[in-house]
């Protein structure tokens, strides 16, 4: 395991402690590159928000604004604000801050399920099924495998976490997000002619590209299973004023289209 990454189960991250009055707690496991990981915060976020939902409604869609990087190993604060409760969504606006300054706001949608036309537009990419690659990872709870591409501007990766979960209707979304945060400055570096980089050589003195996540956006479409694998699209669709935007597609084994993501970094050369 990388340098940096304490053990944890990712069970153990989402429990979160409950300080009353809409506010939680969280730790988390830490990640090699020195400050918190995005993917922790946004599915941190969700969980505190899903815990003042009626539990018939999972998640639905997500925006997270990162105001400033996070420090490993210090408490994350989450104050939740109920904005609605309607006859369909609930939404709910997440605050987490350490140590008194605001580092990420998170806004929720939660849905109850509808009897309704199921129509898929999107096509998941024909590509070889995960067990003939393998495995790069940084930290135990979740691996990944990544797939051959000619597109310098496209990453295709199997991702899934490495262990089971209680049910509960939102860990799927927490699941998803914290998995997926890990892959998004693969296209804009590839578009650049960068190497791809291991996340403890995120702060390299080589590395000739600085990447910071801005904000993230995510819809899901329907159901996730995240004890099987999960075929993750990504691409860079623009990049101008220092900063990139990256689509990302969800596909299970089957081809059926769970999510999608997007998410606007700051990227800079050095």
């Amino acid at each position: 395991m990388a340098e940096g990454v304490t053990q944890m189960s990712f069970a153990e991250m989402l429990r979160l402690r409950d300080r009353g009055e809409d506010r939680f707690s969280a730790l988390g496991p830490g990640s090699p590159w020195g400050w918190l990981y995005g993917g922790e915060l946004v599915a941190q976020g969700i969980r505190a928000a899903a815990a003042t939902v009626a539990p018939d409604r999972p998640p639905s869609a997500m925006y997270c604004s990162f105001v400033r990087p996070g420090a490993d190993g210090v408490e994350l604060e989450l104050e939740v604000e109920r904005v609605k409760d309607g006859g369909a969504f609930s939404t709910r606006r997440v605050v987490a801050s350490q140590a008194g300054k605001v580092i990420g706001t998170l806004a929720a949608t939660f849905h109850i399920a509808e009897s309704a036309d199921d129509v898929a537009l999107t096509v998941a990419p024909s590509v070889p099924a995960p067990e003939g690659f393998e495995s790069e990872r940084w930290s135990s709870i979740f691996e990944r495998r990544y797939l051959p591409s000619d597109d310098r501007s496209r990453v295709l990766s199997w991702c899934r976490l490495n262990e089971r979960l209680p049910e509960d209707p939102a860990l799927p979304a927490c699941a998803l997000v914290y998995l997926s945060d890990d892959l998004f400055d693969g296209p804009p570096a590839g578009l650049l002619g960068e190497p791809h980089w291991k996340p403890e050589e995120f702060s390299h003195p080589d590395r000739r590209v600085y990447g910071q996540s801005l904000d993230l956006c995510v819809w899901l479409h329907r159901p996730i299973r995240y004890d099987d694998w999960l075929l993750l699209e990504f691409r860079c669709t623009t990049m101008s004023n220092a900063c990139a935007s990256v689509t990302a597609e969800v596909f299970d084994r089957a081809g059926a289209h769970l999510a999608s993501i997007s998410q606007q970094l700051l990227f800079r050369r050095r």
